[in-house]
């Protein structure tokens, strides 16, 4: 997402009428078909019909979007690179390692610290972030470290949130449908660190839905026998989700008593302003960004991870953020 700056807004014609909007949205559709620009240009409404037709058109967008595959729109890391560092800032919820990795030069995160953005880390998943702390070991003075997760509501009390455990914690470990050492297995060097375990969630059910992905596995399997000295059948791990699942309590981070201060004495008392808004939380991403306070800081740039929003979901979100200045785009790290 973009916020649009009053000049640019102004520049654009809205349509008049349904033909126009109809006709509008008909070339816009035919030019995302064959360009390398997946986006959706969001304008005001101006009559409820206009209104159903647009949000028809946004549902068949959404659908369409899902269909286009390497498509750009805006890139990521030329704009970060142009800012200033010293007047530049970072919220992210959803943080993980920030480890020195092939996507360290993309991933806008640790992009925004490398460049010396004042950036406010917010990490749920306590092993994950230990990590991340010794990442950022000494820890830079433009650098904090938050051991918590922005939830529907600011809430004092903490909430439960879901993990897969890794460390037999379970028990699991010697079975043949939920090893979760079967995971690490098909890592490289069989011991690294699996996706699985940098994912937690406020939704029990988003994670059980990852669990159709090691449904059935005859070569990952055939990799964990090796490495684990036993026979194993094809389908080896799949309950390794469900089977492995366990809670932990997570603070909830209130953006708008805890950020929005902090942002505003950055500026000395002024306005509260922040470059880069980036959200990676497993399914929870539109509640997270609901729960952001848009009234009192608009971030220039805000960044969602979109794979696990339902296209109901995503049309409501690019709504809410459309209805403070945004427009949609594909963002190429």
């Amino acid at each position: 997402h973009r916020r649009l700056p009053e000049v640019e807004s102004s520049s654009r014609r809205a349509p008049k009428t349904l033909g126009d909007l109809v006709s509008m949205r008909r070339r816009q559709a035919e030019a995302a078909s064959t360009s390398s620009c997946d986006s959706m240009l969001l304008w005001p409404y101006n009559t409820t019909e206009q209104q159903r037709v647009e949000t028809a058109w946004l549902a068949e967008a959404v659908s369409r979007k899902k269909k286009l595959k390497g498509h750009r729109a805006f890139a990521m890391s030329p704009w970060m690179a142009a800012l200033d560092p010293a007047a530049s800032s970072l919220f992210q919820i959803g943080a993980n390692k920030h480890e020195s990795t092939s996507y360290i030069n993309t991933e806008p995160g640790p992009l925004a610290v490398h460049h010396g953005w004042k950036s406010t880390l917010l990490e749920p998943i306590p092993d994950i972030f230990k990590q991340l702390q010794r990442t950022y070991t000494p820890q830079p003075p433009n650098v904090e470290l938050v051991n918590a997760a922005v939830c529907d509501q600011c809430a004092a009390a903490p909430l439960k949130m879901w993990s897969v455990d890794m460390s037999n914690a379970t028990g699991n470990w010697g079975s043949n449908d939920s090893d979760a050492r079967c995971l690490t297995a098909n890592t490289p060097g069989g011991n690294g660190s699996h996706f699985v375990s940098e994912i937690a969630s406020l939704s029990k059910s988003h994670l059980l839905r990852h669990n159709r992905y090691f449904a059935v596995g005859p070569n990952q399997c055939a990799q964990c026998s090796k490495v684990l000295g036993r026979p194993l059948p094809n389908n080896c791990m799949r309950q390794v989700i469900a089977n492995n699942l366990v809670t932990f309590p997570v603070r909830c981070y209130c953006a708008e008593t805890e950020l929005v201060p902090q942002l505003r004495h950055a500026q000395r008392g002024g306005a509260a302003a922040l470059s880069l808004l980036a959200v990676d939380a497993e399914g929870h991403d539109d509640a997270a960004l609901y729960q952001f306070p848009f009234a009192l800081v608009r971030p220039a740039r805000v960044v969602f991870e979109s794979t696990h929003l339902t296209s109901l979901r995503f049309l409501r979100l690019a709504e809410f953020l459309r209805s403070y200045g945004y427009e949609m785009l594909s963002v190429d790290a």
